[in-house]
């Protein structure tokens, strides 16, 4: 009768206890290894191993007879946290022992195990009141002046969700004007992204981010001030503005 062991050595980590998978940036994915049936106890090396459950087993009761199996194994990590995006990797040694369980074993054999796990960019936009949160339904604002008049001015909240830098696109519509197309007129006005004055005559980066963000997300204050009204023509005057987000 001939008792085979199968053990899983921890590498980045150097612990069973929370092994990680780890991107060229440092960022660490914490998980761990079971049996497909287990949950609980996690695959540990020789000199760790007190139960069996911590130990893939097999055994063959021929002598002279080539054995094979096939057993299966389970990655677990928190499915709930948010990631940053990359390649996360971790190389596993995987060892063979000949023996009974708890007695001295021998090792027949090692190979080493890859995993690797890619996370994509995900970058999310919210358009919300001042000071409110992050809502993922509200990607629409509406600044309504009413009867304009010079120098006013309204604000709102733009934050960006992205587990990975990012870039932040602005588009005017009218190219930073307010346009009443009936009477065939313009009201400029400027547009601060944080206090800082941005460019609406084409497309722009107006912002961007070199890492992944807070869960609550960054947030760029948005303020639209109207300039001079005096000889404007009476009607209603819109502009559209298109936001966008690119991953770096």
């Amino acid at each position: 009768m001939l008792s085979l062991l199968i053990r899983i050595w921890a590498r980045n980590s150097g612990s069973f206890e929370q092994r990680f998978l780890v991107n060229d940036k440092g960022e660490k994915i914490n998980y761990n290894i079971y049996k497909a049936t287990d949950n609980r106890n996690k695959l540990r090396e020789i000199d760790e191993v007190s139960q069996t459950s911590e130990a893939i087993w097999g055994w063959n009761l021929s002598r002279n007879v080539n054995y094979a199996n096939q057993f299966d194994l389970k990655i677990l990590a928190d499915q709930n946290a948010k990631y940053p995006s990359g390649t996360y990797t971790d190389s596993i040694p995987v060892r063979l022992y000949s023996g009974l369980p708890f007695n001295d074993a021998v090792l027949e054999d090692s190979r080493t195990m890859s995993i690797s796990l890619v996370i994509p960019p995900e970058i999310a936009l919210s358009l919300v009141d001042v000071g409110s949160p992050f809502d993922p339904s509200d990607t629409h604002q509406v600044m309504d002046f009413g009867e304009l008049s010079t120098g006013e001015s309204l604000e709102a909240d733009l934050k960006v969700l992205s587990n990975s830098g990012y870039r932040v696109y602005m588009e005017s519509e009218n190219k930073g004007n307010l346009k009443n197309t009936v009477e065939n007129s313009n009201i400029k006005y400027d547009l601060y992204l944080n206090n800082k004055k941005k460019n609406l005559n084409k497309k722009k980066k107006v912002a961007e981010g070199n890492n992944s963000t807070p869960i609550s997300g960054d947030n760029y204050r948005i303020e639209v001030r109207i300039g001079n009204v005096s000889g404007a023509k009476a009607g209603t005057y819109t502009d559209n503005i298109t936001i966008t987000a690119e991953a770096k």
